[in-house]
């Protein structure tokens, strides 16, 4: 049994690391009296401060109190573990380990509240401002998509500021790192250039604003809806064939981009058709109808509305229809010209008006009878006769400026 208890102790005493057991049991009541302690202090913070906060007008305290509350276990258990280890007697480099990966996780937490908090002041300052009776729609969609290029902007620094300061605690001479990189940083600047500049991409089109996820845009041959902005490439999805593509970021800096999206007004343009012999009265009585008709719809621009007769063709009287309307968005133009043009077959409808088959004179050869009719010798006039099929209304020259190409996979 003596035996026994000696090993007991001797094995207990390699645990401790040379501390006898009163020590590390002073330790571990030190480590549980902080634990506790922040445990209470999260508890009244949460009910006392926390009502407090919930009265006030304002939202800001009750972020700092959300972001407070969150770190406050984690830090007194590292206050904990840092006051139990200075209770032992531990090798000195095993206690200068500790103290850096608990100074590590310190830093770790306290550059993790401040971006969350970042990142959450933005927020509210955005939607109080968006909610604001003065904000129209097109400045609270600019002010939206500025405050996101902020956080794209800030975040990325305050993680390098971070990362920075936790190798310093580390023991990293910072400045030795870079200039012991020499020449071998040569290769690492060519081995990462691709992906930095596609970085930089990414920030190029977060401070410019060209473009962001979902809008509709036109690039380089492509149509699509942008589904995601990487940080190295953009995905596109098209179209065409709803098929996605990446497009690294740095492409964008030099590209042109035609964009789509937050586009209000459109311009539709067509030409009608009318048999020529359509009197001319008629024909003026069927533009004031169509003007009439176009512009007692309130979306249409009335200073944006031209309906007139424009010239004798080939075949037909032509009639252009050129106006300008404000819509919600692109999609709502896709179906929107559709819609008139049925319209517009009702008012033809309703003056008795056809849309003109093209026509087209053909001359047969006949030597025999076509110069004692007095035509040239081998000519013979025969009546002219339409087509088989003519043009759907509209369809000859008419075109809208508000569809976007499609994609190459569409050709």
């Amino acid at each position: 049994m003596e035996k026994m208890r000696f090993f007991f102790a001797d094995f207990w005493q390699a645990l401790t690391l040379g501390d006898d057991w009163h020590r590390f049991a002073a330790a571990a009541v030190i480590f549980l009296v902080v634990l506790v302690s922040g445990l209470i202090l999260h508890l009244l913070l949460s009910r006392s401060v926390g009502s407090w906060v919930k009265r006030t007008e304002t939202t800001v305290d009750d972020i700092i109190l959300e972001r407070i509350l969150k770190p406050v276990i984690p830090i007194f258990v590292i206050l904990g573990l840092y006051m139990a280890k200075n209770l032992l007697f531990l090798p000195p480099k095993l206690n200068s380990l500790a103290d850096k990966i608990l100074m590590t996780v310190l830093l770790y937490l306290l550059f993790s509240m401040l971006i969350k908090f970042f990142k959450d002041l933005i927020d509210y300052w955005t939607q109080k401002a968006v909610a604001s009776p003065k904000m129209t729609p097109d400045k609270a969609d600019d002010l939206v998509r500025f405050a996101k290029q902020v956080k794209e902007l800030v975040t990325p620094i305050l993680v390098v500021i971070g990362i920075l300061t936790i190798l310093s605690n580390l023991g990293f001479n910072l400045q030795v790192i870079w200039t012991s990189l020499g020449i071998g940083g040569i290769a690492v600047v060519v081995a990462v250039k691709e992906p930095l500049s596609n970085f930089i991409g990414r920030l190029y089109i977060y401070a410019t604003g060209i473009f962001d996820e979902g809008h509709f845009i036109s690039f380089n041959g492509w149509s699509g809806t942008v589904k995601k902005i990487g940080y190295f490439r953009t995905y596109l999805e098209l179209f065409a064939d709803m098929t996605t593509i990446s497009i690294p970021n740095t492409k964008f800096m030099t590209g042109e981009v035609q964009n789509y999206y937050g586009r209000r007004q459109f311009i539709y343009k067509w030409d009608l058709d009318v048999p020529y012999d359509t009197e001319r009265e008629k024909v003026r009585e069927l533009v004031a109808a169509l003007k009439e008709f176009l512009l007692s719809r309130p979306e249409v621009v009335p200073t944006g509305c031209w309906v007139y007769l424009d010239r004798l063709g080939s075949y037909a009287k032509v009639i252009r229809v050129w106006f300008k309307v404000k819509l919600p968005d692109w999609a709502t133009s896709l179906t929107y010209g559709s819609d008139i043009l049925y319209e517009i077959q009702g008012i033809f409808a309703a003056h008795g008006v056809d849309f003109a088959f093209p026509t087209q004179v053909v001359t047969l050869n006949d030597g025999r009878r076509g110069k004692e009719a007095g035509f040239p010798a081998g000519t013979q006039p025969v009546a002219s006769m339409p087509t088989a099929a003519g043009p759907d209304p509209g369809s000859r020259g008419g075109e809208s400026a508000r569809e976007p190409g499609n994609g190459k996979n569409g050709r």
